[in-house]
């Protein structure tokens, strides 16, 4: 006697929807079978509605197999060592093998290496042992651990993002900080026994005897000796110290006065005055240091000159331009403490710390960004009339977290610098917008608040059709399925008027499946391929189906879908420019706004749609202002 192979019965709705690859369900190669961010739809769902149509039994009876411990929420984890048996209209049954069993687990459910081997495991064992209703729980919950396991902490990835961190300078302010450390008086001068007249050559001729001829020849010889004196003064502002700029560059300028006295048998002052100006480009190391690059330079606006002795002019600017040089490279050393005032990288680390906080998108569902930052640029100094710019940026990834996501414990520190050019700052992340069935019900009513009536008028049918009580829900690949009460009444007047519970009209409740469509420029969902979903051999039945195959009636189911999804895509931008302009920490704020919202794919899930919006906009941080 040949033992019954072991088999297993499902619900034909499970078929035709559990038995697809997540790539399978969507119209892109990105959606899973189930959409995270609904709260419903919880890592358990994956089956498609029963309807009455799809009840399984062990027996003729109608009892019900189980579902493992989990009922009615995985299509189905029941095993049986009995034959196939036929299907019927009411009571639609489907065997397997154990080996199709492997295939169903494999394509559907087994999204982890543990699953994998805990269901490749137990079902070995199923083969050897033919164990196959004690395991049939094991298996369920051991699958259920490991989706659960993985779905939990989801999160989509998106390309890099850029948030910018700007940083001001009031130029008139550090001006003022300048010319509060700049004392008045620059410097001494003072150099005792300074030759102030050099001794004075002149050229004289004589004769000279080379060989057997008379030359002349030229010599020098003294005619004054050098004077020495001692020479005394001071160097001063003789003015404010002035800043402005351009592009990159601070330009500083002031005026000095400077006064210097020789003495030497006769004593004798000369008074004198310069500008003082220099070109400095900050600039902040790798390391994060602040340092200047000077070009110094100054004119005389009035040379320091002396006259000695009432006739001899003298000039002693070699004497007091080392003192201002020195005091200009020491007022160029100033300059990067005052730049470090501007505490660039306190900012930029405050800024860094603040935005790898988990930014709150919404709470039903519940959803965060997420900022991953992997490197800081700074943009160099930029200078555009009083302010003075600089903007450090923070590139990363945004992602879209779905449920509930802790801060992290330990934050990415602030790495080195690179050199990245100024520009706005951009995020791009994936914002899932959910269409529910019944709101698309909704939409639909609308336009048929009383359901649809036509008079038919052809070779085949003459009555009247009404059409009434649509339903919506996933079908298989990736495909919408669409319910209706259909009622044909073709009686004539005297049949109506005695066929008073309505007997001899024809009714029926008809599924369609469609292929749901996105009009991108429209903001409208539609769907297209409406066939029914069925086959009968009832005549009743097939008079129904026949009907619901003519033109109208495929229009009107085809309407029931048709939904202008804007006010969705403009509700989440709204909630995401809300999420962006928040405050991360103490005095610092997050600026964001979402310039565009491009829809990229779209996901059928059990009680709604899901289309994702790729989010792309403009961000930034203020830190310290």
């Amino acid at each position: 006697m040949t033992k019954p192979r072991a088999t297993a019965i499902m619900p034909a709705s499970a078929l035709e929807s559990g038995l697809q690859t997540p790539a399978e369900t969507k119209h892109s190669t990105q959606a899973p079978s189930w959409n995270a961010l609904d709260p419903k739809m919880a890592p358990t769902t994956g089956a498609a509605s029963k309807t009455p149509s799809d009840e399984f039994s062990a027996g003729g009876g109608g009892l019900p197999v189980g579902g493992g411990p989990f009922p009615g929420r995985f299509p189905f984890v029941d095993f049986l060592a009995m034959p196939p048996r036929a299907h019927t209209r009411r009571n639609i049954r489907i065997v397997l093998p154990v080996s199709s069993i492997h295939n169903f687990f494999g394509r559907y459910f087994l999204t982890s290496n543990i699953a994998r081997t805990i269901a490749m495991t137990l079902l070995g064992v199923l083969k050897m042992k033919n164990l196959v209703n004690y395991t049939s729980g094991v298996i369920c919950a051991a699958l259920t651990l490991a989706i659960t396991g993985q779905v939990h902490g989801q999160q989509q990835a998106t390309p890099n993002s850029y948030v910018t961190v700007p940083v001001l300078g009031n130029l008139p302010a550090i001006e003022d900080r300048i010319n509060a450390e700049v004392p008045d008086l620059l410097a001494d001068i003072g150099q005792s026994n300074a030759v102030c007249i050099p001794a004075q050559r002149a050229k004289y001729k004589y004769p000279c005897f080379r060989g057997i001829k008379w030359y002349s020849c030229e010599g020098w010889t003294y005619v004054s000796p050098e004077v020495r004196c001692d020479i005394s003064g001071w160097v001063k502002r003789n003015g404010r110290i002035r800043l402005s700029g351009q592009g990159g560059t601070i330009h500083v300028s002031f005026p000095v006065a400077a006064q210097a006295t020789a003495k030497a048998r006769v004593s004798e002052t000369a008074d004198a005055k310069a500008t003082i100006v220099a070109d400095i480009t900050p600039t902040i190391s790798p390391d994060w240091k602040v340092a200047a690059q000077v070009i110094p330079g100054f004119t005389w606006d009035k040379p320091p000159t002396l006259e000695l002795f009432g006739f001899i002019k003298i000039t002693i600017a070699d004497k007091v331009e080392p003192k201002l040089r020195d005091k200009l490279n020491d007022l160029a050393g100033k300059l990067p403490a005052l730049l470090a005032t501007l505490k660039v990288h306190d900012k930029a680390e405050e800024a860094w710390s603040s935005i790898q906080d988990p930014i709150k998108l919404s709470d039903k569902p519940a959803a965060s960004l997420v900022f991953e930052p992997s490197l800081v640029g700074f943009s160099g100094i930029d200078i555009e009339g009083d302010i003075l710019k600089a903007q450090v940026t923070l590139a990363g990834s945004t992602q879209l977290a779905l449920g509930s996501i802790a801060a992290p414990a330990t934050k990415v520190p602030l790495p080195q610098l690179t050199s990245v050019p100024a520009g706005d700052g951009l995020f791009r992340f994936k914002l899932p917008i959910v269409l529910a069935y019944d709101e698309i019900l909704r939409a639909a009513k609308q336009q048929y608040p009383s359901g649809y009536k036509a008079e038919l008028k052809d070779e085949r049918f003459s009555g009247t059709i009404n059409l009434s009580n649509p339903a919506i829900s996933r079908g298989a690949d990736g495909r919408l399925r669409i319910a209706i009460d259909l009622a044909y009444d073709d009686r004539s007047a005297w049949l109506r008027w005695i066929d008073y519970f309505s007997w001899f009209d024809t009714k029926g409740r008809v599924e369609f499946s469609t292929l749901p469509v996105l009009d991108e420029q429209a903001s409208k969902l539609s769907v297209k391929d409406v066939t029914i979903a069925s086959d009968t051999n009832n005549r009743v039945v097939d008079t129904v189906a026949s009907i619901a195959s003519l033109p109208l009636v495929r229009d009107y189911v085809a309407s029931l879908a048709n939904y202008s999804y804007g006010d969705d895509i403009r509700k989440g931008v709204e909630r995401a420019n809300k999420a962006l302009n928040v405050d991360l920490a103490d005095k610092v704020k997050l600026f964001g706004a979402v310039a565009s919202a491009k829809i990229s794919e779209l996901e059928v899930a059990d009680d709604h749609i899901s289309i994702n919006a790729n989010l792309q906009g403009q961000v930034r941080v203020e830190a310290g202002f």
